[in-house]
């Protein structure tokens, strides 16, 4: 392979890598809803088996 063919490769692989990372950033900033409320979480639970404590 040549440089250029290595330097392209390189550079994909460096910008996918930091592509994924803002991705992470973003989901690990802001989950799901529910995820943040845990009474929610447990109301929700509740809701869904009326008949467990």
């Amino acid at each position: 392979m040549s440089q250029t063919g290595l330097r392209r490769t390189r550079d994909k692989l460096l910008f996918a890598l930091a592509y994924s990372a803002v991705i992470a950033a973003i989901l690990f900033l802001h989950p799901a809803p529910d995820a943040r409320d845990p009474a929610r979480v447990a109301a929700n639970a509740q809701a869904s088996n009326p008949g467990t404590r």
